[in-house]
């Protein structure tokens, strides 16, 4: 129970330490790159995000090619 509760402590602390770098983080690469050239990556990721969304088969075409139809379990035929 104090292990769960150390380890979850430790995660928030984690999480609090990582989200105050992000602002140094982006404020080093806005003074480096520029706004525009930020602007362009952004772009270039968005597109290349959604072209590979477009390219994933469909999510029922992947479970056809799974280990076959579901059963249900019937129950065993005994004396009633």
């Amino acid at each position: 129970m104090i292990n769960k509760l150390i380890e979850a402590f430790a995660w928030v602390i984690g999480g609090l330490f990582a989200l105050t770098m992000v602002p140094c983080l982006v404020g080093a690469t806005v003074r480096a790159v520029g706004i525009a050239g930020l602007l362009i990556i952004f772009g270039i990721l968005c597109v290349v995000a959604y072209l590979r969304t477009q390219s994933r088969p469909p999510l029922a075409a992947r479970r056809k090619n799974g280990s076959g139809a579901e059963r249900t379990p019937l129950a065993p035929r005994g004396d009633d």
